[in-house]
């Protein structure tokens, strides 16, 4: 058997179970873009988010800078009623490197965002506790990090920014369920 073949027959596995327990699916991930490293499974993905009407995430440019050279033209051959309601674009206000000027990385990144698509700002928030610093060591999304990406998403500040700029913030639940209205 393919790995193709393999990775559709242990997603499809993984998404029957989550069903079996009555999981409320509302979208599917690719953590750290593990399905979007290759064609091939890509192409996995895709088909799987169609197969089960769920929206999925997708970064234009891939994990490397090859990807993006077979990324952007899978996505632009799937059907455009396919990719609106399915595709959500991610956005993120990197490179990793100093909390300092957090905040207006993020205002940054959300003002790029196109106003008629669902954008994804990603997020790893903690509160600051001898048990975060045990768990998750300072650096890169270590625990100062998670500190700074929760107070700075939960800071009056950025909710103030927000509804300045008309965004509108919805849960999976409700993009799930705008999906379902527009494919039959």
């Amino acid at each position: 058997m393919s790995s193709q073949k393999k990775a559709r027959v242990e997603l499809r596995a993984q998404i029957e179970r989550a069903l079996s327990f009555h999981v409320p699916i509302t979208h599917l991930d690719t953590h750290m873009l593990a399905l979007l490293s290759t064609l091939e499974l890509a192409k996995v993905y895709i088909d799987l988010s169609h197969e089960y009407h769920l929206p999925i995430l997708i970064w234009r440019v891939g994990p490397s800078e090859s990807a993006a050279k077979w990324l952007e033209p899978l996505i632009d051959s799937t059907p455009t009623s396919f990719v609106k309601p399915f595709m959500i674009e991610r956005k993120f206000p990197g490179p990793r490197g100093s909390i300092d000027n957090l905040p207006d990385r993020y205002k940054k990144a959300i003002l790029n965002g196109k106003p008629d698509e669902v954008t994804e700002l990603i997020v790893h928030p903690g509160i600051q506790s001898d048990e975060l610093s045990a768990a998750i060591a300072d650096g890169s999304y270590g625990s100062s990090w998670r500190v700074a990406d929760y107070r700075t998403i939960t800071s009056p500040e950025m909710h103030s920014f927000l509804n300045q700029n008309n965004v509108r913030l919805v849960t999976w639940k409700q993009l799930a369920a705008a999906t379902a209205q527009v494919i039959p």
